[in-house]
Formats: C-alpha cells, sequence, structure tokens
C-alpha cells in the first residue's frame, strides 16, 4: 500500500485531497487500493460511502486515471498503482507550475 508504517489513514486522505481528490475520491481510492478488483458496492462499504455515491466516485476517479474498470456484469475497478498516479501528477503539476513561471 502507500507510505510508511506511520502513515496514518487521516494523513492519507488529507494528502490526497491536497493533491485535488474529493473526500469521497480518497476514501474509494484507498479502499480501492486494499480490495481489487472491487465492485461499486465493496468500495462503498469498505470507505464508508453511501452505495449510490460509490459509482459517481468510481467513475471520477476513472476519469481522473485512478482507477479503472476492468469487468463488467458486475462492474470491477481496480486503482492504479500509486507509484504510476503519483509519478503522473507529480510530473503534470511540474509543467504546470514551470508554464506558471515562465509568464
Amino acid at each position: 500500500m502507500m507510505g510508511n508504517q506511520q502513515t496514518s489513514p487521516g494523513e492519507l486522505l488529507a494528502d490526497l485531497m491536497a493533491l485535488g481528490f474529493s473526500e469521497y475520491e480518497a476514501r474509494a481510492y484507498l479502499a480501492l487500493c486494499k480490495l481489487q478488483p472491487a465492485t461499486a458496492y465493496e468500495v462503498s462499504k469498505l470507505a464508508g460511502l453511501p452505495k449510490a455515491n460509490a459509482y459517481m466516485v468510481l467513475e471520477s476517479l476513472s476519469k481522473k486515471e485512478a482507477a479503472q474498470p476492468i469487468s463488467e456484469n458486475p462492474v470491477r475497478y481496480v486503482a492504479v498503482a500509486p507509484g504510476v498516479l503519483f509519478e503522473r501528477i507529480a510530473t503534470s503539476t511540474a509543467k504546470r507550475c514551470a508554464k506558471i513561471i515562465e509568464t
């Protein structure tokens, strides 16, 4: 999983939210990292999300390329590996910052 043994779930949530994840997205991503592949129902139970919201949140994570569906009927999702996801975020953030500095 992400982080070292001393990082609390609350700190991981806060860090994900600082990177632009909503609270529900952060909770769902962390749940998906623990339990994958998983259905929206399974993610909602582990993350403590209302079931109706889990579908929208997983779709949102898919659009952010933080999760991806791997099957249908039922749709099961997997988390994009933390190393891949956060390297992508770091690279795009660095490019965005460099662009702003240049203006």
